[in-house]
């Protein structure tokens, strides 16, 4: 597979940027909450051609790495606490052990593409879609399967969604920085779980 450039020029091997993710990442919401198993997803292997020229996703590819620290890390603590405020005592226990397993924050990440397909990379697990934003049905770090689509722009929405829950990544770049905002949502909680982590990217020695 070939290599593909960073905005600096560094090329950064595809296959070596998938490879390097030991960080764990509950990507999703509330697996307690009412997730079911589902068939097994197909992968799809980025193509051994670049990205479009003229596409806005070429600024983002390669990898990154959590410099948000302890301040990010207890502001998700507080998002979980106040999205679930509302709950019952039972219930909110429940769902914070919950929402704290699958909203871990990822030491890296990265973010790699060919053809008319781009994937965040995160805990050796590519999310992949289309550039088209057309649809695609993936499988989550829990073991669901969720219909996810790409909207490519300045800034990388990425939408996972199914008739119950949902979760929101909007990836900006800043300089050398990469900010993810996130949003999760469900029926059963009362408020959306909100926070940003921020991301530096590596510059390959």
């Amino acid at each position: 597979m070939p290599d593909s450039p960073s905005p600096a020029g560094t090329l950064l091997p595809r296959r070596a940027v998938l490879a390097l993710f030991p960080a764990a990442l509950g990507t999703f919401v509330l697996g307690a909450l009412g997730c079911k198993g589902s068939p097994t997803i197909v992968v799809p292997e980025i193509p051994d051609e670049p990205l479009p020229d003229e596409s806005p996703a070429r600024a983002f590819v390669g990898s990154y790495r959590f410099v948000g620290g302890d301040v990010e890390r207890a502001a998700v603590d507080r998002a979980i606490d106040t999205a679930i405020a509302d709950m019952n005592g039972l219930v909110r226990g429940i769902a914070r052990d919950r929402l704290v397993a699958a909203n871990g924050v990822p030491s890296e990440l990265a973010i790699v593409g060919g053809g008319n397909l781009l994937a965040v990379v995160v805990d050796r697990l590519p999310y992949t879609g289309r550039l088209d934003g057309i649809a695609t049905k993936v499988k989550t770090s829990t073991g669901d399967v969720m219909d996810m689509r790409y909207q490519i722009g300045p800034i990388i929405e990425q939408v996972f969604f199914d008739s119950e829950k949902g979760r929101v990544n909007r990836f900006e770049l800043r300089g050398t920085q990469l900010v993810m905002h996130v949003r999760v949502h469900a029926q059963v909680l009362p408020r959306e779980v909100v926070y940003d982590l921020t991301f530096e990217r590596v510059v390959p020695a």
